[in-house]
Formats: C-alpha cells, sequence, structure tokens
C-alpha cells in the first residue's frame, strides 16, 4: 500500500516505497482515491480521482479541445502483474496507456465549447462513459518488475 498522492502521468516519477508478502503474484489491484488538500495540494484534479485535458484530433482533421475528470465507483482489480516476488532488491514500475483511456470516446458527445473552446464530458454522456471504461479497462496498465535498487 502506497501513500496516496497526485501523479503527474505525463512525467512520470516515483510514488514511494511499499513493502509486499513474499510469493507468487498474478495481478494487482489500482485504487484511484478521491484527493484530499494533503494529497493534491495545488488542487490539480479539482477533487476528482483522474483528470485529463488536450486536443483530440479526428481523421478527418477536426479537432476538440477537452477537459474532463473521472471518479470510478470501486478499485481497478485484476491488473497483470505476474512474478514469484522473494527478497530481491527491485521497483514495480506501471505504464498507463492514455491511447487506451480514450480510445472508447466519441467526442461528437462532448459538450459544446466553452467561451475559451473547451468542451466538457457530461454526466451520462458517452465521452463521460468512454472515458470512465477507458481508466477502468486493466489493458491500459502495464506492470514490470525492475531488478535492482528502488530509484
Amino acid at each position: 500500500m502506497l501513500t496516496p498522492q497526485t501523479v503527474d502521468l505525463l512525467a512520470g516519477g516515483n510514488l514511494g516505497e511499499a513493502n509486499a508478502v513474499t510469493g507468487s503474484y498474478g495481478s494487482l489491484e489500482l485504487t484511484l482515491v478521491t484527493p484530499t488538500a494533503a494529497t493534491d495540494a495545488q488542487n490539480l484534479l479539482g477533487g476528482h480521482q483522474a483528470h485529463v485535458r488536450g486536443t483530440a484530433t479526428h481523421t478527418s482533421g477536426a479537432t476538440v479541445r477537452f477537459d474532463a475528470v473521472v471518479d470510478l465507483p470501486k478499485a481497478i482489480e485484476g491488473v497483470r502483474f505476474e512474478r514469484d516476488l522473494q527478497k530481491e532488491a527491485g521497483h514495480v514500475r506501471i505504464a498507463v496507456d492514455l491511447g487506451t483511456w480514450m480510445d472508447r470516446i466519441d467526442f461528437a458527445t462532448a459538450s459544446l465549447p466553452d467561451a475559451a473552446g473547451v468542451s466538457t464530458f457530461p454526466a451520462g454522456s458517452q465521452a463521460q462513459n468512454g472515458l470512465v471504461r477507458g481508466v477502468e479497462d486493466t489493458s491500459a496498465y502495464v506492470v514490470t518488475w525492475v531488478e535492482g535498487a528502488a530509484q
């Protein structure tokens, strides 16, 4: 178990140290928690578990600037991590495939752009549902064991 903190997925970084039980692993569970003032001092998440923003470009050339948030009803269970851990030094690396997060979104169902030209994903919209399903997709997370001292 790690201490909850806000992570910029584009910047990467060390999430801290955790202790694990020795033995064989087949998967792990990721829990995105609702941030607090202590875990998100800059309020980057705005009280939500995940926040994405950017510009989507359709093959036709049309673009949509977006800003969206996600709150999951439960942990992401069954993320593949096959490893027999004993007492060797090393660390776990988790890579997030943001394409998997975004692939299911129909940007035509996003809100109309605001005055700044940015669309959001209304609750209940296909865009919001697609984003939630992408974040919940266990294939969006690639977990590897890296031998050696933690970095």
